[in-house]
Parts: C-alpha cells; structure tokens; sequence
C-alpha cells in the first residue's frame, strides 16, 4: 500500500506558535481540517496503485501550430518551436500544421482550428487593420507574443535565362508563392514596384516544392521565395541546377520600403546558396508567432514573491514588446487560487500518522508541483495540512483527475480514514 504526502513548510500567519488556552478549539479545527482533507484526497486524486509507488500520470493538453509549405522556413521552424514546448512540457503536446501560408493561418486562428500560427508581420498588419486581402474582414483579436525571425525576398533564375535583376522578369513565366501566402503579396509588391503585373508577366501561384520542379521542367523561368535564409526550397534548387539570385536596384529597394512601413532592409550573404559569389541585398519582414486574444494563459509559482516578480516582469515585457512596434500595452492580471502550503507542525504529525499505518517504506514525498488546489484557500486562514492518497485500481493504468475516464479504487477509503484518524489523535497529543 502506498500515501503519497506533499509537503512544503510554511510559518504560521502571524508567526505565533499555538498556544494551549486555544486547544479546544484547535480540535474542533483539526477535526475540520482532516475530514475536508479526506473528502479531497479521495474525490480528486487518482493514479497511485495501492501496491505500487507511481505519480499520478498529467494530464496531457494538445495545442497546434499552423505552419506553411514544407519547403519554406516556416515549417521548420514550427516544429522546432514545438519540439522545444514538447520537451519543456511533459504534459503538453504539439502538434504541427502545414498550410498555404500567412493568410490561412490568421484565418485558422479566427476559426479555433489551430491555437498558434506563424504570420509574417505584414500580413498581420493587414489582419488586424483589415486592410488588403483582409479588406471588410479584420481580425481584432489577433496578438503577436513574439519575433521568431526574419523573412527575406529571394528571387532565383536559371543561370541559362542571363538575367541579374528582377526587373529583367518583364514577360517571363515567375512562380510567387501559393495563393493568398506571405510569398504572394510580398512577391507583388516587389513587382509592382519594377513594373510588372499579371498583364506583362506570366505569375503563377505555386510553392517551393512544386515550382522548383517546374522550373527544372523548363515550365518556369524564376522563383520567389519569402522566407528566413536560407530557403530550403531554393537551395535544393541551386544544388541541382546552375542558379542566380537576383537583384533589386537602389531606387527600386527604396520603392518598396518608402510604400511599405513594414517592410526592412536586408542582405542576403555571399555563400547562402550554391554558386553565389556576393552580397544581395533585398527586403523582408519578421516572422511572428500569433495567437487568438481569447487564448488564455496563468502564472504558477510555488512562492509569492516569484509569482510577483514574475506578474511585474509580464508588465515589463508587454510595455517593451508593445513600444518596438510603436504602441501601448496594458496587462490584467486576475488572482486565483493560491499555492497550497503545509504547516510544518501539522505535515510532521501528518507524517508519522503515516508511517505508524503504512510503513515508512510506502510513503512517497514528491517535489512540488504546479497543480492548481482549492484546498489551499483553506491553508490561508488556519493551519493546514494536504496530501495524496494512493486510490487508483491496482494492475492497471489510472487515468488523471479531470480526464473523463477518472475513477477511484474504493478499497482506499478505510485507508484513508484510518490516516486521518491516527492524525487527529497525534494531534490531540501533540497540540
């Protein structure tokens, strides 16, 4: 048989010690304190074989991310976000989506279908002011909650085609990016400002993957690529065929920053695909990980002042975060049920009621944890003391509280009580 006890040591509120003139009605507490423990013990813990040393099994949460196409830098990025909160997060699973891009993720956000998404800032923007493809459709809720990277403007041509610059596209057959993408519109604004629209030049909504193909099939003469460098697309493609990453002129860059806020300067390195022998320079656009407003979050701490300093450090980071791009930030932090603390004198008394009843070899003392516990509200008035009871069926995998399939071993319940029990009597001697 096994209890599983926690324990963390906590003063008395007012630092006293008890004191005998208030025994009586220390007793009357305890007997409180020790049936609402056995309620709890039992009604909300699972998961502990009675014949086994087990911790009760989390919870598992799955959250998704919406990504882009796989030969982008958005996918890859994606996962290595979710291999990081997967490994960080025993009880948290991440999930991966690819999608067309930007757009459909703002949408797949507003939707509930994905609960973060990658969106280039640009596309955000738009998003939020409800402008562009967004026009009559804006996403108020949509929050940015940090800069992932960078995304470049790379434009690639077959060394046979003998062009350097973009503007030189002028009647060719160019892919820039699935439909609605963070590729397309930036591909569009970069032509527009060179001269060329869909009435003078072949523009065809096609990705990485399926362009490069197309491209090497002699049915495309260039590819755009918006993404981090460098772009696992386009350097496949130049590992396979001789390639050119083209240009922008100095007034053509200065075009596209001058009529779009949100766009950056950039450089794309000499080396960063195969055959590239110098500096490019172009345009780009950080790469934001977005949620839903409606996506909640909590604070857990096992000490008040960690959970203060970190609700002052959350005020901090939002104001900062909210000044680099030029705007204000205002935070609410709502308290909820606090950290549940054992008093010292009652957890020891706890203890050795424990080890009289099961043996000291069947008592587990596990870290603290961040579980939330209604429990604690009661350790905020008066002495308390809090525990796990082993109560799950043994032989078998036991669900976690709060799962639909939870369940309790009956057989724990004379246990239970008897624990409880030994504990007043302890106490009655001890207080």
């Amino acid at each position: 048989m096994i209890m599983s006890m926690k324990f963390e040591t906590q003063e008395r509120k007012d630092g006293e010690p008890m004191k005998k003139d208030t025994r009586d009605r220390q007793h009357f507490i305890l007997w409180q304190l020790v049936l609402a423990s056995l309620l709890t013990s039992v009604c909300l813990l699972s998961g502990c074989g009675l014949t086994a040393k087990k911790e009760p099994s989390p919870e598992i949460r799955v959250l998704t991310i919406g990504t882009a196409d796989s030969g982008g830098t958005m996918y890859p990025v994606g996962r290595a976000v979710a291999e990081v909160l997967n490994e960080s997060v025993p009880d948290l699973k991440i999930n991966t989506s690819a999608s067309s891009g930007s757009a459909a993720n703002v949408e797949s956000l507003r939707d509930g279908q994905i609960d973060m998404g990658l969106v280039s800032g640009d596309v955000a923007w738009c998003a939020w002011r409800g402008e562009d493809e967004f026009q009559g459709n804006s996403m108020e809720n949509l929050r940015a909650i940090g800069a992932l990277y960078v995304s470049l403007s790379n434009w690639i041509a077959p060394d046979s085609l003998g062009i350097e610059y973009v503007h030189e596209l002028l009647g060719k057959r160019v892919a820039v990016g699935p439909e609605d993408s963070t590729s397309e519109l930036s591909a569009r604004v970069a032509l527009s400002a060179v001269g060329l629209t869909a009435d003078n030049t072949t523009l065809e909504n096609q990705g990485l993957g399926s362009g490069g193909v197309a491209l090497l099939n002699g049915d495309l003469d260039a590819l755009q690529g918006f993404a981090g460098i460098p772009v696992k697309g386009l350097s496949d493609l130049a590992g396979q065929t001789p390639c050119r990453v083209l240009r922008f002129t100095e007034e053509e860059l200065d075009a596209i920053l001058g009529k779009n806020k949100q766009y950056v300067r950039g450089v794309i390195p000499a080396g960063t695909y195969a055959g590239q022998t110098e500096d490019v320079e172009t345009f780009g656009v950080k790469c934001l990980l977005c949620v839903d407003a409606d996506m909640t979050g909590s604070i857990r701490y096992l000490r008040d002042a960690a959970g203060q300093r970190a609700a002052e450090r959350l005020n901090v980071l939002a104001a900062g975060i909210a000044a680099a791009y030029g705007c204000q930030a205002e935070t609410e932090l709502l308290p909820q049920v606090p950290v549940t603390r054992n008093a010292p004198s009652l957890a020891e008394i706890a203890r050795r009621a424990a080890s009289a009843t099961v043996g000291a070899g069947n008592i587990v003392s596990p870290p603290p944890d961040m579980g939330s516990e209604d429990f604690a509200i009661y350790g905020t008035e008066i002495p308390a003391f809090f525990y796990w009871l082993g109560s799950g069926f043994p032989g078998r995998e036991n669900a976690p509280w709060h799962s639909p399939k939870f369940s309790t071993d009956d057989a724990a319940l004379p246990l239970g009580a008897a624990l409880l029990a030994r504990s007043a009597l302890l106490a009655l001697e001890c207080l």
